[in-house]
């Protein structure tokens, strides 16, 4: 099968955001940094930091550009099919486009939790991809005991649905 994709060349990590849609939070967060925690560490006397909503650019630009090599764990880090081929500098970047076909998932939400599998069209019938199951107790944080205890006083009708 050929797959069909969008090419960038780049040299640099610099080149790497400007060329795709990569931003340089997504790399920091690509390459396993404790973003918030080590921008604390940039901030001012009386200065924190508690979400990455809150972080000044100067301060990702800073990070960012002591990575040593952010380009790979960004990409292995995205949802999304790379190919990454590798010439001295040079790095080819293929971002492959969907497979085509009919992928669909289905599920069930009821009074125990949600399931969703998902389903690629096959010769003769469709064929499972992958599926899951999760009780509402690992589905809603329990860090919020309030929620937990709002939710459970919620009736779940159970039902059905499809995703296209």
């Amino acid at each position: 099968m050929i797959r069909n994709g969008e090419e960038y060349v780049v040299e640099t990590p610099e080149q790497f955001i400007d060329r795709t849609e990569f931003s340089k939070l997504d790399a920091l967060l690509g390459n396993d940094i404790a973003v918030v925690a080590e921008a604390n560490k940039y901030a001012g006397a009386g200065e924190e930091f508690n979400s990455v909503e809150e972080l000044p650019q100067s301060i990702i630009d800073e990070m960012f550009a002591e990575l040593p090599s952010p380009i790979v764990p960004t990409l292995q880090a995205d949802h999304r099919e790379w190919i990454h081929l590798r010439e001295g500098p040079v790095h080819r970047i293929v971002k492959l486009h969907p497979e085509s076909g009919n992928i669909w998932a289905g599920g069930t939400i009821t009074s125990e939790g949600v399931g969703v599998s998902l389903y690629q069209s096959g010769e003769k019938e469709p064929n499972l991809v992958d599926e899951i199951s999760k009780p509402w107790a690992e589905v809603i944080s329990d860090e919020d005991p309030h929620s937990w205890g709002d939710f459970q006083d919620i009736q779940i009708e159970d039902s059905d649905f499809t995703l296209k």
